[in-house]
């Protein structure tokens, strides 16, 4: 994109996705994010957004193999972004504060990007009683341990 960039802008925003990409920064890669799909609507009114990172995110955690999500040069730049921002968070930082805050950025943008913004309490979605059946009960007589 940068060799055919036509202005000095189209060069400026390829330089600025390819360099997210290859240095795996997330925070140039959540301010891109955010430029092309806004910030994160609530989790009932994901559908009436777009969504392109997190369709995006989703679509390579779908992948059969491991190595369908190694970055490629032929990528969609939306998928290579997505793929960064996977293995970012599978990245294992030791003690390196700034990579654990990376890590842990590029895991909240996967859950906010692919299942919305939680600004409610989940709710429990089904009760299961459970009740004793007659068969379990002791025989009639026995019960008050007079016997």
């Amino acid at each position: 994109m940068k060799e055919t960039a036509n202005t000095a802008k189209q060069y400026w925003a390829a330089s600025l996705i390819v360099d997210s990409i290859v240095n795996k920064d997330i925070n140039l890669i959540n301010q891109i994010a955010t430029r092309v799909d806004g910030t994160v609507p609530a989790e009932s009114e994901r559908d009436k957004f777009a969504n392109l990172v997190g369709d995006a995110i989703d679509d390579i955690m779908d992948y059969p193999t491991a190595e369908q999500c190694i970055i490629n040069s032929d990528d969609l730049c939306i998928l290579a972004l997505a793929k960064a921002i996977f293995f970012i968070s599978l990245d294992n930082p030791g003690n390196n504060i700034s990579r654990r805050r990376d890590k842990q950025t590029a895991v909240e943008m996967i859950l906010a990007r692919t299942g919305g913004r939680k600004t409610a309490p989940v709710r429990e979605k089904l009760t299961t009683n459970y009740v004793d059946p007659d068969w379990m009960g002791l025989p009639e007589g026995e019960k008050d341990g007079s016997e």
